[in-house]
């Protein structure tokens, strides 16, 4: 299961409208896939280079 949250910059914050970073709160592999083809059509998750904590940054997060 995934999430996918946004950020959205240059927007104006209104009191009166709630505003959500949470484009899809919960899904399976497929429902992100179309979540993301609506916004990027072309772009592929696949495709992204997933890299682990380098050595030298592991004494700050440790537990990655």
């Amino acid at each position: 299961m995934s999430r996918i949250k946004m950020t959205v910059l240059g927007g104006i914050k209104l009191p009166e409208v709630e505003q959500s970073t949470v484009l899809l709160p919960i899904g399976d592999d497929e429902q992100v896939r179309a979540a993301l083809d609506t916004l990027w059509p072309r772009f592929r998750l696949d495709a992204v280079p997933l890299h682990g904590i380098p050595k030298r940054a592991r004494w700050f997060r440790w537990f990655d």
